[in-house]
């Protein structure tokens, strides 16, 4: 299925093209069903990406999982204009949300890869359970710009949302986030930070993928990147109500670990 959803901004109606691929009817699917899966794309790529280059949502259809990818605004079939990427941080967050409530599905896993974070990351900040699972791959909460820049608000974001770690009720804390490290950004200084912050909630996973020679998990090894998306889906189950008495009495007790930790170490940032 593809079609345009309209995204309401204010006194704008922006028509966002969506595309939706989900499993062959009657295919087998895993006893705990998979969470859906919404793919974003950066400044240089188009929803189209998914499906020609990296075959990620046909790789998650075969896996039992449905998954959407959607043009942001001013790319490929979507209206709008680029610059909403850089628009006041609660704009960017809405018109995910928006996305995310006209493709039909509720707490999907984010895949967001570099500058497609500018949409990601606030909605990280002021509305993190409308997560399942968010899958990071040199992902940076700015559009354009400088590198050095980009990583400066990337690092302000982070220190908000770990000052707010604290105050977020369970299904926040348990998102599941996966943190993909290239071949070229083992040591880089965008690495670190996503390492720090994936410390901060207890379902995480830093993954140092091997193959490839950049610094893009997604461009430079899709097969493993498409395997690692589906391990990501099996724990979002978890952060979206499936998870056992067990399971969930242990992150709470890392819930309360991690709020105490953070109250010492982290400066609210206003």
């Amino acid at each position: 299925m593809a079609n345009g959803a309209v995204v309401s901004y204010k006194s704008h109606a922006l028509r966002i093209w969506c595309v939706e691929m989900a499993p062959k009817d009657g295919e087998s699917r895993t006893q705990v069903e998979l969470s859906d899966v919404l793919f974003l794309h950066d400044q240089y790529r188009e929803s189209s990406y998914w499906q020609k280059h990296t075959h990620s949502m046909q790789h998650l259809a075969d896996k039992g999982v449905r998954s959407f990818a959607c043009d942001l605004p001013g790319f490929g079939r979507s209206e709008g204009d680029r610059n909403l990427a850089r628009a006041p941080q609660k704009t960017r967050a809405f018109i995910l949300s928006e996305i995310i409530r006209l493709c039909g599905t509720v707490r999907p896993v984010i895949v967001s890869p570099t500058t497609s974070g500018a949409y990601s990351m606030p909605l990280l900040i002021s509305n993190p359970t409308a997560m399942g699972g968010y899958l990071v791959d040199s992902t940076v909460g700015a559009w354009g710009g400088n590198g050095a820049q980009a990583l400066q608000e990337t690092e302000t974001m982070m220190e908000f949302i770990k000052s707010s770690v604290a105050r977020l009720p369970e299904k926040g804390i348990e998102i599941p986030i996966k943190v993909l490290i290239g071949a070229k950004q083992k040591t880089s200084a965008l690495s670190g930070l996503w390492r720090n912050l994936a410390a901060v909630f207890p379902v995480s996973e830093v993954v140092e993928v091997q193959g490839g020679v950049g610094a893009e998990v997604y461009n430079t090894s899709p097969k493993e990147f498409n395997d690692l998306v589906v391990r990501l889906c099996s724990l979002a189950a978890l952060s979206n109500g499936h998870a056992g008495q067990v399971v969930r009495a242990t992150l709470r007790k890392k819930h309360n670990k991690v709020k105490d930790e953070v109250a010492k170490s982290v400066a609210v940032v206003v």
